[in-house]
């Protein structure tokens, strides 16, 4: 923006120039007479896009949209931070020398989350950033994949999960995120320069759900390895062997020691006569038997059947 004042007066012409751009003076000489030009700057303040987002269009497709600048403006910046390196700063994403347009689509979908701000500028000024989002949006790299390999196992006596996967050329860092729900949402873990990590933060009975991305030291992020579901599961006991019969050996028999006979001992002799008298005995008292007669059973006496002889 510029203001430009002319003052003619006692043979000389004064130009007063109001630029933003420089505050230096100078002279000039205009038909032979002096032009005095003087510049003062001026503060003019461009101000930035509104209504920033991130739209997910696809699995491989995303963009930023926005409201134009109320301002003159020549185009705008955007300005990105992911997750490496941790607690940077902004870094220059795209300038987009046009100030009518109000989209960018060079992002892909990401299960990190990124931060974004925009500018507009105006020759070599720029406006104060926009509002800052902080979506699931990334740029878009080249070929980038991501970590193979990745494997969890439960230490259920230890209360952790330890995960492996295979290190990947060019990556400075690892992200490692997890769910308890299959298919996500996706918080972020930890970050790790080794391609190992061990989860500390489990629960018993729950199954989480892991999946790592790689960063390289621009902060490009790869793309997401498979995912992988470690449960917690109890160790199982280990039962007790069933006990078997096992048929014992028929012991021989040994022919039985017999006894050899023990000596009668000889009587010792009484040492007195009175020891000789024989000791009363009590008569047992004898108990009748009843003794059963049989009954004579009477023999039956048959009387002689006379039979009379037939008459002449």
């Amino acid at each position: 923006m510029r203001g430009w004042m002319a003052a003619v007066g006692a043979g000389l012409t004064s130009l007063i120039l109001l630029s933003a751009l420089s505050s230096s003076a100078a002279t000039l000489t205009v038909d032979g007479g002096v032009l005095q030009v003087f510049t003062y700057p001026v503060n003019l303040r461009s101000e930035p896009p509104s209504d920033l987002t991130c739209r997910i269009l696809g699995w491989f497709q995303a963009e930023l949209r926005w409201s134009p600048a109320d301002s003159p403006a020549d185009g705008y910046r955007i300005y990105h931070k992911g997750l490496w390196p941790p607690g940077g700063d902004f870094r220059l994403l795209a300038q987009i020398p046009d100030a009518s347009v109000t989209s960018y689509d060079e992002l892909m979908p990401s299960l990190l989350r990124h931060r974004y701000y925009m500018t507009s500028y105006l020759s070599s000024w720029e406006s104060e950033p926009s509002e800052t989002i902080n979506v699931h949006c990334k740029p878009r790299v080249p070929h980038f994949p991501g970590p193979c390999g990745l494997e969890g196992e439960n230490h259920h006596s230890q209360r952790s999960v330890e995960l492996t996967w295979d290190a990947i050329a060019g990556a400075v860092s690892y992200g490692v995120l997890r769910s308890a729900t299959s298919g996500g949402p996706y918080e972020l873990l930890a970050t790790t320069d080794v391609p190992a990590y061990t989860d500390t933060a489990v629960a018993d009975g729950v199954t989480y759900y892991y999946v790592v991305v790689a960063v390289d030291a621009a902060g490009n992020e790869s793309d997401p390895s498979v995912v992988v579901a470690v449960a917690d599961v109890a160790p199982t006991p280990t039962p007790a062997p069933t006990s078997t019969w096992t048929p014992t050996a028929t012991p021989t028999l040994e022919p039985t020691t017999t006894a050899e006979p023990t000596a009668t001992p000889t009587p010792t002799p009484p040492t007195s006569i009175a020891a000789l008298e024989p000791t009363a005995t009590t008569e047992p008292t004898s108990t009748p038997v009843a003794t059963w007669e049989p009954t004579p059973t009477p023999t039956p006496t048959v009387e002689p059947v006379t039979t009379a002889a037939p008459e002449g």
